[in-house]
């Protein structure tokens, strides 16, 4: 089906999962389970307003608006701020911060994924899909 056929919503959650097998293929692959064959993946339920995460490990189907512990989630604190982030963009189209996305923080603190310089890759794949702000005056260089 073509792109201009889908809803916003279906357009970002389609850029959200494929942001995710972006982060499951590199670095510490996050999201990613080799064992059983497949990685974590997001689904929106329109008619609710629910974003869905399908855990890679545990198999379970979280409601990402719930707050506090999610049962089924096998990842930790970093990871479920950024499926938050994601869930935010498929249902308001909030962009999440490119700084965030850096093998050093601006604190000087190393980034929190331990992705060393794969950091790049997902932070330019987040570019490039929309999902993250480019900074103020950068320009886009055609590969």
């Amino acid at each position: 089906m073509p792109t201009e056929n889908k809803t916003i919503g279906q357009q970002r959650i389609i850029a959200a999962n494929e942001f995710i097998q972006v982060i499951a293929s590199c670095g510490r692959q996050f999201f990613r389970n080799e064992g059983a064959g497949h990685d974590a993946y997001l689904t929106l339920n329109a008619r609710s307003n629910i974003v869905w995460l399908f855990d890679d490990y545990t198999d379970a189907r979280i409601n990402t608006a719930k707050d506090g512990r999610w049962d089924g989630f096998s990842h930790g604190g970093t990871l479920k701020g950024l499926v938050e982030s994601l869930r935010d963009f498929v249902l308001k189209g909030s962009m999440m911060r490119y700084g965030y996305f850096q093998p050093e923080m601006d604190n000087g603190f190393n980034n929190p994924w331990g992705y060393e310089d794969d950091i790049l890759i997902v932070r330019d794949a987040g570019v490039r899909l929309g999902l993250i702000k480019s900074p103020v005056g950068m320009t886009e260089v055609a590969a």
